[in-house]
């Protein structure tokens, strides 16, 4: 990675934004594919967004590479163990309908 990247106008920085939320690339992979510092793309990430009054999505959409549905089991429960006795549970039922 250059560590010398030549300056992005307001201008470049919307467009560069733009992209990334229109991809399905993370944050990092969006910079490192673009050449930019994450500390750039954060500052004018959030530039952008008040600039705009965009609100922070709580949750950006994943897609996984083969369907999940058909590789699970008819109940399945996946837990998070969080930490401080914080523990999540989600139970699916893929069985069809």
């Amino acid at each position: 990675m250059n560590t010398h990247r030549p300056r992005q106008t307001a201008e470049q920085w919307a467009a560069i934004i733009d992209r990334y939320e229109q991809s399905d690339l993370n944050v990092k992979a969006s910079c490192e594919q673009n050449d930019l510092a994450l500390s750039s793309f954060h500052k004018w990430h959030r530039r952008m967004r008040l600039k705009n009054h965009k609100p922070v999505p709580a949750f950006k959409e994943i897609k996984t590479a083969k369907p999940i549905i058909g590789l699970a089991k008819p109940s399945s429960t996946v837990t998070l163990n969080i930490g401080n006795n914080i523990v999540l549970s989600i139970q699916t039922d893929t069985s069809p309908t």
